[in-house]
């Protein structure tokens, strides 16, 4: 009987783990990278890789913020030429407000190496 009770007492010790994780939301945004000259990357279409995570600030039209640095990840890469693609950003952490920030027509500016990298318009 002891051994029920403890294995009992065990059982209702442990989380609950939610078998299916939820899902974050993904949109389509267009951006354009900085050239070169003005400290942006040297071959954007070449040194940005799928799955890879930016530091991005999010902006309303009027150009003040509406965001504090967040994370994004970006996937799905469509190049219209060498400084321009369309591409899915998500959101890297989970308490952020996505239905603020990832509404079509929101801008938001990347950074990369401490400098300014590109510009982004939620589509």
């Amino acid at each position: 009987m002891f051994a029920t009770i403890k294995h009992l007492v065990e059982q209702k010790e442990k989380p609950k783990v939610d078998p299916l994780p939820m899902q974050k939301r993904t949109v389509n945004a267009t951006i354009s990278w900085e050239s070169h000259k003005n400290k942006g990357l040297l071959y954007p279409k070449f040194q940005v890789m799928n799955g890879e995570i930016f530091p991005v600030c999010f902006i309303d039209e009027n150009g003040v913020p509406i965001s504090l640095m967040l994370c994004v990840v970006m996937e799905h890469f469509h190049w219209t030429d060498s400084h321009h693609c369309v591409c899915t950003i998500q959101l890297v952490l989970d308490d952020t407000p996505e239905d603020k920030l990832l509404q079509k027509g929101n801008r938001f500016y990347l950074y990369h190496n401490y400098g300014f990298a590109a510009t982004g318009t939620i589509s």
